[in-house]
């Protein structure tokens, strides 16, 4: 409430730091989803909420990242077993 005190949460993740570090530790390389998630859960300080929906799927909107799943599959879904290759 006292407009001069900082604030120590933002109201929403830096998603544009979270996309750096996950193209810096990933790109060129096959990778699966769970291997994404475990780094974003430990290597970072972003929850595994944040990473599909606002990295992955605009990624993969622009074509930066290349999904590799031998089953068919919506757009912006990854589930379990995906493998993905960041161009």
């Amino acid at each position: 409430t006292d407009p001069d005190q900082t604030v120590l949460l933002k109201p929403e993740p830096d998603y544009d730091l979270l996309k750096k570090l996950i193209i810096e530790k990933f790109k060129g390389v096959r990778v699966s989803i769970e291997q994404i998630e475990e780094f974003v859960l430990t290597e970072t300080p972003f929850r595994e909420t944040h990473y599909k929906r606002h990295i992955l799927k605009s990624m993969e909107e622009v074509k930066k990242l290349l999904v590799i799943d031998e089953i068919k599959r919506r757009k912006g879904t990854y589930r379990s077993g995906t493998i993905i290759k960041f161009l």
